[in-house]
């Protein structure tokens, strides 16, 4: 008898459709497909400029039907172009991306919005392209990051949070990216000025001093003084202060005629108080003297009051 061993030898795996070039626009995804001659090969490569793929969110690697293999490039940049490359085994394939600029351009503009005082105002917009460098002005000045101004960038999308509003921020308000500008205008709401501590009713010693003070929300808010109808101004009688939220009435050497009601005033807001003005005993500060006169004179006597 006699015996011989067969031995079948798998064929080699070789390629049946080669990469072919592709053409995109930047941002856009470029798809790659090849197909070999065997199905589920697990000894194949994919690389860009002779770099290594691997599947990431970037680069989708994927096998259908069994033996078409495609690399999916998402969103490109011009950083991308260069030669794709596919191994299996022995065998390699290559082609070229070729990644066209797109001009720059604003997809999303700045939308005009409100804010109210003491609060955070988001201005936002998107570009056609990721990671572009933007600067943000308000009118013609430049905004530079600070507790005030919160700038970010989350690839095409550029935000800019205002914080700790006030009137004086409202505006109009550019992103500038190259030549491409969005404007849009921020209107900050004012909170109203209110009175958090009232004027209180007082009572003065006639040609004393008498202090009249309240406190409002806001610091240096306007006001208005009043003596029932007639409006007070800053004099040697009337010393107006005011020191952040608080302001004072200061009435200088009371008489009897400054009794009556006082109101200050801010905007639409007011708080009224009544002075009571408490009249001195009169008392003789120089008393009569004894005169001596010779019969046929004027004699003249003389005394002083407090009054």
């Amino acid at each position: 008898q006699t015996k011989a061993t067969i031995t079948v030898l798998e064929p080699d795996v070789y390629l049946v459709e080669g990469l072919e070039s592709v053409t995109v626009d930047e941002g856009q995804d470029a798809v790659f497909k090849c197909k070999v001659s065997q199905e589920d090969v697990s000894d194949v490569q994919w690389y860009l400029e002779g770099v290594p793929l691997q599947a990431n969110e970037m680069n989708e690697v994927s096998i259908q039907k069994g033996n078409i293999h495609t690399l999916t490039l998402k969103k490109v940049t011009q950083e991308d172009a260069g030669t794709v490359s596919f191994r299996v085994g022995q065998k390699t394939t290559e082609a070229q991306l070729d990644v066209k600029a797109i001009a720059l351009a604003f997809t999303n503009q700045l939308q005009s919005t409100e804010g109210e005082e003491d609060g955070v105002a988001t201005l936002r917009c998107e570009l056609n392209k990721p990671n572009i460098s933007v600067e943000w002005r308000k009118e013609s000045t430049v905004i530079k990051p600070s507790e005030k101004f919160d700038i970010r960038k989350e690839g095409p999308v550029h935000i800019l949070n205002i914080h700790n509003l006030t009137p004086s921020d409202s505006g109009e308000y550019t992103c500038v990216a190259g030549e491409k500008k969005s404007t849009a205008r921020l209107e900050v709401n004012a909170l109203p000025v209110l009175f958090q501590r009232w004027l209180h009713n007082e009572e003065a010693e006639e040609g004393s001093t008498v202090a009249l003070h309240c406190e409002l929300t806001k610091p240096n808010a306007p006001v208005l003084w009043r003596k029932g109808e007639v409006v007070l101004r800053s004099s040697d009688k009337f010393e107006i202060r005011q020191e952040g939220p608080v302001v004072e009435l200061l009435i200088h050497d009371v008489e009897l005629q400054d009794a009556g009601d006082y109101t200050c005033v801010c905007g639409e807001q007011q708080t009224k108080a009544v002075l009571t003005v408490n009249e001195l005993p009169v008392f003789f500060k120089k008393e009569l003297k004894n005169e001596e006169v010779t019969e046929g004179e004027s004699a003249t006597l003389q005394c002083e009051l407090t009054k």
